[in-house]
């Protein structure tokens, strides 16, 4: 993941121990770090989306009554 305007196209290289030589890294979208996902504008909707959808599993597979919603909700943040 690049973060900042600058170089977009840079390749970050990384050694490998093993054979001691440089090796690219992947490019990814989105990091998961210390436990918080976060995007390339370093914004973390996508952490939080993850976030309530397990949480909302986790509430529908419970027996405990408290978590039933009289209205159906649809949950999907977004930063403005």
């Amino acid at each position: 993941m690049h973060i900042g305007g600058k170089d977009e196209h840079h390749t970050y290289m990384m050694t490998d121990s093993d054979q001691n030589k440089q090796v690219p890294l992947s490019k990814v979208s989105e990091e998961k770090d210390l436990g918080v996902t976060i995007d390339s504008q370093l914004k973390f909707t996508q952490h939080i989306n993850i976030t309530v959808k397990k949480q909302i599993k986790s509430w529908e597979s419970s027996n405990d009554p408290s978590h039933i919603w009289t209205k159906p909700c649809s949950y999907n943040f977004t930063n403005p």
